[in-house]
């Protein structure tokens, strides 16, 4: 499908941004899903990138529908909503994808006043550019059908008291939608691909031995560079951070006499000129690190950081080559760099499968000082700075008893054949 709606982000006079979805030919923003954005979105969330990802999720489902003339108004009105083959078509697009799925770049519009609360710039060439177009990954289609469903079910229940003038015909309407969304639902793919695997030992072996910047088959030719990308990965491994969590810290943060550094909850700093801000989703905690790490922290704060221009206009920790705060897009190009002419590092190397590392690597320790599962679980939490009420924890006690299980069960199965006589070679 021809890419026809774009995401812009509104930067509010305190920092705040709020992404809206407008129509790429006019620039003006799409009425009803900046209503749906800033009453039902924003009130609950209130995430920049939960916001973001949401629309993502509208703009599928409003290309779809102007691509096949339906007038969305009327089928609301009506109750017709869509029929089931327009249903399976909204899946396979989903799948398609949009021309410029892969690179749509979020525009950003500068800090306004009331007076000009909805300001339009013109499109740069990455909008205006092509992508080539690929399969979506079943997590994606399943996530953006899920937003899109959420929102012509807000838009449903938003008409039903217009559209029912009596209780009965409102009943009738809301039984109607509800079979709608349910038609929807079973259609739409899980959002979960299996258990994300982490990295094996030998593929553990191989990223530090290419990260060292002594090696010669380090990607990157400028030793500070590969100085700051080897902290970057290390701090990853040993801490278990978000992505976010790590380019947010500032040299302020980290405590070099106790070891340890704190991590703020960080949303719409108006110091932080990055076009995507990092965002700190998890709560706010103070978390330690090794003396190796400091160490390694230390040395590239003196020898790298100190030493490049314009990172004295900012106390971010890790910095680009020109010393502005390091970006979202650089990381990804790390990870991309060492996943394409490192394979073996592995094909899915990412922040995420430190984070899914750290939390294998916690279990084994969990198990090594006994720690009940209650226990272990409050450790994880307080860790990873999630809230009491994460289901994450429970994701990690079932595999580490799914693990058990399993070594029990092969624990039998060898004294049954042992006592049967019977070799296992």
């Amino acid at each position: 499908m021809q890419r026809r709606f774009a995401i812009k982000t509104i930067i509010f006079g305190d920092g705040e941004r709020f992404p809206i979805l407008t129509r790429i030919e006019t620039g003006d923003p799409v009425f009803d899903v900046c209503v749906y954005a800033a009453s039902d979105l924003r009130p609950r969330s209130g995430s920049e990138d939960t916001i973001e990802q949401t629309l993502r999720g509208v703009q599928l489902l409003l290309t779809f529908i102007e691509t096949r003339g339906i007038d969305l108004n009327e089928r609301i009105s009506s109750g017709r909503f869509l029929d089931p083959y327009e249903l399976d078509a909204l899946v396979v697009a989903a799948y398609k994808g949009t021309e410029s799925s892969k690179t749509s770049k979020r525009k950003l519009v500068e800090p306004f006043h009331s007076s000009n609360i909805l300001a339009h710039s013109n499109k740069s060439k990455t909008e205006r550019g092509k992508a080539k177009r690929g399969t979506v990954a079943p997590s994606t289609v399943g996530l953006r059908l899920r937003y899109a469903r959420r929102y012509l079910e807000w838009l449903g229940k938003r008409a039903a008291g217009r559209v029912g003038s009596t209780l009965e015909r409102r009943r009738m309407y809301m039984d109607r939608l509800t079979e709608f969304c349910r038609e929807l639902q079973v259609r739409t793919p899980s959002e979960r691909t299996g258990d994300r695997l982490s990295m094996t030992e030998e593929e553990t072996k191989a990223l530090r031995r290419v990260i060292d910047p002594a090696c010669s088959e380090n990607s990157w030719e400028a030793m500070p560079i590969r100085i700051r990308n080897r902290l970057y990965i290390e701090w990853l491994r040993g801490t278990g951070l978000r992505l976010g969590e790590l380019l947010g810290i500032e040299i302020k943060n980290i405590n070099f006499a106790t070891n340890t550094v704190t991590i703020l909850r960080r949303s719409g700093d108006p110091k932080d000129k990055r076009r995507r801000q990092p965002k700190t989703k998890t709560r706010a905690r103070e978390v330690p690190i090794s003396r190796e790490l400091v160490a390694l922290t230390h040395d590239y704060i003196i020898n790298v950081r100190a030493t490049t221009r314009r990172a004295k206009k900012h106390g971010f920790l890790f910095v680009a080559r020109n010393g502005d705060p390091l970006s979202l897009s650089s990381i990804a190009k790390l990870f991309s760099t060492l996943r394409e002419k490192h394979p073996a590092v592995g094909g899915s190397l990412s922040s995420h499968v430190f984070r899914h590392s750290w939390n294998e690597a916690f279990s084994e320790v969990a198990d090594e000082h006994g720690l009940s599962e209650e226990d272990e679980r409050r450790a994880r939490i307080h860790s990873m700075g999630w809230s009491d009420h994460s289901k994450m924890p429970d994701l990690y006690l079932k595999r580490r008893t799914r693990r058990i299980a399993a070594e029990a069960s092969i624990s039998i199965q060898n004294k049954m054949l042992n006592h049967t006589g019977v070799s296992e070679n």
